[in-house]
């Protein structure tokens, strides 16, 4: 749909100006709501005749916006893989096959190449919005096939310079379009004519205001150095080689069909892999994730993935365990090597050996990715982490201990009235509790119910612990009938179901957060409550997940058979023979009576 004719308008003062709505679709591309520019007079025939030229500017921008978008729409990242093997493949057996003629075949130095088209003087501003109309972006002075081949140091300049302004952005904590453009433009005026070709093999038509043009000239600039150096380091051996009397003959080489990908483009495709694959734990395992990826990113930089050796990943390791553990923020945002030099002057306690082992399973999962992504043959953090001890909490630490059960359940949270007091749980705070001691359950499995997965009018009442809605998730994806301990029926737990929508969640005033868990805010309400009230408190205790610690060691301590165990558990049965046969409601209830009650 075409922009109406606009007419110039008075602002409050009776100027004229000319004043062009952007569409919404093309907003974030343009980068305002409206495009806006005063005409400096207040005589409406002047500021006609003045209107026309701004309002067929912005108009142009409007319409490259709209060609971004369409290049964004068909530009693919299949696509941009198929344009960029093809181009790649052919260089490189270029390379290959004559690399001094490769290296010497009329490369441009940095003081021949002319940005003055680009420059910023050149560059019109209409309230924060550039115009980069004299940015021709939309053909390539070297489309035909005389292209002559860049040099790889004003490349490297440019993309230096983009890091540069991806840096300050970071920092600034916002973007200013403008020097983008510019750079982007040089990229175009020194590869463009390198996939153009191809793009307009498939009718698509480049612009650098397109994000997609501009991550496929990344791409193109950063395989475009490595082949060059590529041909360089083959070409000088050959020089080597000769001076030493060598005749040299052709080799076929077969060239792999390798896509440059960086640090951070590789973090981006895996969090979208992870959200698409799995979406009810990405959030939490991302959460988890970020801090110690983006310390790796930091130390290396946006480096190839497939640069990443061993040592470099020994090296990042030697650095996590030298940063100060919970930093302040004053430390925390300088660079990781000044924390590593504050921590020593201030005596800072050092990051835990634990800690540093989790931390290194992100960085290990990421590369995990891109070896099953086929970015790299072998993962570079395999094996560094092997001298790290295992610091092991012992596991009277992570169940509760004795008289710990009898305190926590003979607190006013169920013979009184303590209560959340800046928070609406409903009545979780005093049923998860219950319910975890009685199944072994995890704290999510039983938050997440609905009042239609407890079974009340069964010969053996039961919940059933499953992923059938939308927002319920298993760890093991083992759906399982937990029989109901008869002291909860005695404590009123029908009366309570009664009281709910029969359509609704057992515990429909907790919430799951984006990427969180139902359990989480009531649990953490919980554990404060066991610290400042009953004084239970000690490292690598989990409130909520003590209960399940407690009720296998109950199970052990009363001699119950391991396998029906893992049936009420959800544990993963051991042994081909396990995973015959079923285990009815009958045997599993035999194990969930016998559990001693928490309190008479």
């Amino acid at each position: 749909m075409g922009l109406k004719m606009a007419l110039p308008s008075k602002n409050k003062n009776g100027v004229y100006q000319t004043r062009i709505v952007v569409p919404e679709s093309l907003r974030d591309i343009v980068g305002v709501r409206e495009l806006k520019q005063s005409l400096e007079t207040r005589n409406e025939a002047e500021a006609l005749a003045l209107h026309i030229p701004v309002e067929a500017k912005f108009r142009q921008v409007i319409a490259k916006a709209r060609l971004s978008l369409k290049t964004n729409e068909r530009l693919t990242d299949e696509i941009m893989s198929d344009v960029l093997k093809g181009w790649c493949k052919s260089e490189a057996t270029k390379a290959s096959g004559k690399p001094k003629s490769y290296v010497y075949s009329g490369g441009i130095s940095s003081e021949q190449v002319q940005f003055d088209d680009i420059s910023d003087e050149n560059s019109y501003i209409y309230d924060g919005v550039e115009d980069d109309s004299i940015i021709d972006d939309s053909e390539s002075q070297h489309a035909d096939s005389t292209y002559i081949f860049p040099n790889t140091d004003v490349i490297e300049l440019v993309l230096d310079n983009l890091a540069d302004l991806h840096r300050s952005a970071l920092k600034l904590g916002k973007v200013s379009p403008k020097p983008y453009l510019i750079q982007y433009g040089r990229l175009h005026e020194i590869l463009g004519g390198l996939v153009v070709p191809e793009l307009a093999a498939r009718q698509i038509e480049p612009t650098i205001r397109s994000t997609q043009y501009r991550k496929l000239l990344i791409q193109v600039a950063k395989t475009y150095i490595g082949i060059s150096n590529a041909a360089v380091r083959r070409y000088q051996s050959e020089l080597e080689l000769v001076s030493y009397g060598a005749e040299l003959q052709q080799f076929d080489i077969s060239i792999s069909d390798k896509t440059v990908l960086s640090l951070n483009e590789l973090w981006d495709e895996y969090q979208s892999a992870l959200h698409r694959r799995q979406p009810d734990s990405a959030g939490k395992r991302l959460r988890d994730y970020n801090s110690p990826i983006k310390k790796f990113l930091h130390f290396h930089g946006d480096a190839d993935v497939t640069e990443i050796t061993k040592r470099d990943v020994s090296e990042f390791r030697n650095v996590l365990e030298r940063l100060p553990t919970r930093p302040k923020n004053a430390i925390a945002s300088l660079p990781l090597l000044e924390q590593i030099k504050k921590a020593s002057e201030q005596g800072l306690k050092t990051t835990s050996q634990n800690s540093v082992r989790t931390q290194m399973q992100a960085i290990s999962a990421l590369f995990s990715f891109a070896v099953d992504e086929a970015y790299i043959e072998s993962n570079p953090v395999h094996g560094t982490t092997s001298n790290i001890p295992v610091q092991l909490h012992h596991d009277e630490d992570k169940s509760y201990r004795a008289g710990e059960i009898d305190k926590i359940f003979s607190s006013g949270i169920f013979h009184g009235d303590d209560k959340p007091k800046k928070a609406n749980y409903g009545k979780a705070y005093y049923w998860l509790p219950l319910m975890l001691y009685y199944t072994g359950a995890r704290a999510e499995e039983l938050a997440q119910l609905y009042v239609s997965d407890v079974v009340l009018d069964s010969d053996v009442p039961h919940i059933k612990i499953t992923d059938e809605q939308d927002d319920q998730s298993l760890k093991t994806g083992r759906r399982r009938q937990v029989p109901i301990h008869e002291h909860l029926i005695e404590l009123g737990l029908p009366h309570y179901i009664a009281e709910l929508p029969k359509i609704g969640r057992l515990f429909p005033q907790l919430t799951k957060p984006n990427g969180g868990k139902y359990h989480g805010k009531v649990s953490l309400w919980f554990g404060k409550y066991l610290k400042n009230e009953l004084r239970i408190e000690r490292a690598g205790l989990k409130p909520f997940h003590a209960f399940r610690h407690g009720f296998i060691t109950s199970c052990r301590e009363r001699g119950e058979r391991e396998d029906v165990q893992n049936s009420v558990t959800g544990h993963t049965a051991q042994g081909v023979g396990a995973t015959y046969g079923n285990y009815t409601l009958e045997v599993k209830n035999r194990l969930i009576q016998s559990i001693p009650r928490c309190f008479q």
